[in-house]
């Protein structure tokens, strides 16, 4: 359908059936064409003087009224069923956190109440209960594989739901937990433009624990700052942490500590829970413009109702009838 057709800020979801115009218009001509030939057929039969006395009560012009409305309600009922709708776009400022939870086998140790990941999720909890409403919320949770288990969104019922039912996993991919955590920001701010930071953080929850060999994780730490996105780590443990068997597994406070730094976020442990609100307190937002269709149907339905209501009311009162 061409564009001058359709006023600017409106368009129609199946422009073709605009095509039942045509039978509208069909309609419309025959109409006229049986009101000239009714109007010949009178003069052939009867002289001009006396068609008073043979026809007095000729309907003329009192069959206008229901004709055009129905004419007119047939053309509302054509662009009702071709979907009309009004586009425009709409502002919305929005913003992202990602919790980023480590849920390796060393999260089981015990050396806080009740233990690592316990804590750990009570830390996740405290955090999204003072969360913002217009900062949605991620979960990414990493053992072997880091996985984005709840999608950016402002339900916090549903990723507190996730954070309930998460288990533990043997490995530690605290590489993918950040690369997995920016994938969720890209999902939840898609119109970020290219160079401009987005309105977004990661929180990573974790005791600290590296794969064997200590995995390198700094190519994840350069794309976080790359793209301008801060990781903060919250670090639950202690240096003694053990496994009931005496195995030690310490805290690692100074690599955590050190992926905040590169990132330009903030390093916590689980004595600073209080200040985690300075994660989103500097977070801002981002304006990002969706396109907003509401549906018109129904006002050409009810247009159409309209006329054909008009038209009925005076034709029954000056013809008797419907047009």
């Amino acid at each position: 359908m061409p564009d001058w057709l359709t006023p600017e800020g409106f368009s129609f979801a199946h422009p073709w059936r605009l095509w039942a115009l045509l039978g509208v218009g069909l309609v419309a001509l025959a109409l006229a064409v049986e009101a000239v030939h009714r109007r010949a057929a009178g003069r052939r039969w009867a002289d001009a003087a006396l068609l008073p006395a043979v026809a007095p009560r000729r309907p003329g012009w009192r069959r206008a009224p229901g004709q055009v409305a129905l004419v007119l309600a047939l053309v509302a009922m054509a662009l009702g069923w071709a979907g009309p709708e009004r586009v425009g776009e709409t502002a919305q400022e929005r913003s992202v956190v990602v919790l980023a939870l480590d849920v390796s086998g060393s999260m089981a140790v015990a050396d806080v109440e009740p233990d690592r990941l316990g804590a750990a999720r009570a830390a996740a909890a405290q955090f999204l209960e003072g969360l913002p409403e217009e900062v949605d919320a991620a979960l990414v949770t990493y053992a072997a594989v880091a996985q984005l288990v709840v999608p950016p969104t402002g339900d916090r019922a549903a990723v507190q739901a996730a954070l309930d039912a998460v288990e533990l996993q043997a490995g530690t991919d605290v590489g993918g937990a950040i690369l997995t955590s920016l994938d969720a920001v890209q999902r939840g701010l898609p119109t970020v433009r290219e160079g401009q930071a987005p309105a977004a953080r990661v929180l990573l929850i974790t005791d600290g624990g590296l794969p064997p060999g200590g995995a390198d994780y700094s190519v994840a730490t350069q794309r976080a700052v790359e793209v301008g996105v801060p990781v903060s780590t919250v670090t639950i443990g202690t240096p003694e942490g053990a496994y009931p068997d005496g195995s030690p597994e310490p805290v690692r406070l100074e690599e955590m500590a050190a992926i905040a730094e590169v990132t330009g976020g903030t390093a916590y442990t689980a004595e600073d829970l209080d200040q985690l609100d300075a994660v989103y307190d500097d977070i801002g937002s981002q304006v990002e413009r969706d396109v907003e269709r509401q549906p018109l149907a129904h006002w050409a339905a009810g247009a159409a109702l309209a006329l054909l209501l008009a038209g009925a009311v005076p034709s029954l009162l000056l013809l008797g009838r419907l047009p």
